[in-house]
């Protein structure tokens, strides 16, 4: 097997850099993967079949997790904890939430550090957009959305990460996804933004969820203190906040099995 590597030096961020690398691009299939990763030996191999295999694929993303053997060996009660719950929320993420997601052609976003594509494809696209730090999302509507062509996940294609460092990185990593999610959905819901569509658009149906119907959490909290105010008994509100947690922790289990079974060799 021959290899041409070529570095390409650019201060302009990574949309501008996976635009130069596609333009020289000469191959059949385009794939993405991050530096700071490790590939499981067949997951290339995977996407390559499963490309070859169905021809009405245009892209695809692969698996992402965390992995293992480094989550065990993570220090502090705390932070293994956090990297603990990293490992099954990517899990539960991608081996159930995505691949649910592609089975009705409604997948969100393929991973920036690990997606692949029909070069074809990509050049029918407006190529990765640099105006937005959500540059994998925008490319996953551009080809599911704008071109109307068939996005999917490979499951057992996986990108093995490192656990994430603590809470800070956490923070500014959820506030990059955030952002991400809001600058391309405000390109793609202008025209279909209505609470009619909620049922009829998955990608309206989404944001109410994730940005409109968790604001009711965070008001009912600082509610609290108003309640007691207002002649509430302070038992009441207690056992009603055990109540949702309990419900909480059955959500939990449930996702938890789920993904345990779907981890198994």
């Amino acid at each position: 097997i021959n290899f041409t590597i070529y570095h390409v030096n650019t201060d302009k961020g990574k949309a501008r850099a996976l635009n130069t690398a596609i333009y020289e691009s000469i191959g059949i299939y385009v794939i993405n993967i991050d530096s700071d990763g490790l590939l499981e030996k067949n997951a290339v191999k995977n996407m390559v079949l499963r490309f070859e295999n169905d021809l009405s694929i245009a892209a695809m993303t692969g698996a992402i997790l965390p992995k293992e053997e480094l989550v065990q060996k993570v220090k502090g009660f705390g932070h293994r904890l956090l990297a603990k719950n990293e490992y099954y929320e990517y899990a539960q993420a991608f081996l159930s939430g995505r691949t649910i997601e592609a089975s009705r052609d409604q997948l969100f976003t393929m991973s920036g550090a690990f997606s692949a594509f029909r070069r074809e494809v990509l050049m029918e696209t407006f190529l990765y957009d640099i105006d937005t730090i959500g540059e994998d999302t925008d490319m996953t509507f551009q080809i599911r959305t704008r071109l109307g062509k068939k996005v999917v996940i490979c499951a057992d294609a996986i990108f093995y990460v490192e656990p994430i460092s603590g809470f800070s990185e956490l923070y500014t990593q959820r506030q990059r996804w955030q952002r991400g999610e809001l600058e391309v959905t405000e390109n793609y819901m202008k025209q279909t933004a209505s609470l009619k569509r909620f049922f009829k658009n998955f990608l309206v149906r989404r944001m109410m969820i994730d940005h409109t119907f968790t604001f009711p959490r965070m008001i009912w909290t600082f509610a609290t203190v108003v309640l007691i105010a207002f002649g509430y008994s302070s038992l009441i509100l207690l056992l009603s906040y055990l109540l949702i947690y309990a419900l909480y922790v059955v959500v939990a289990v449930v996702n938890f099995v789920s993904v345990s079974i779907l981890l198994q060799p």
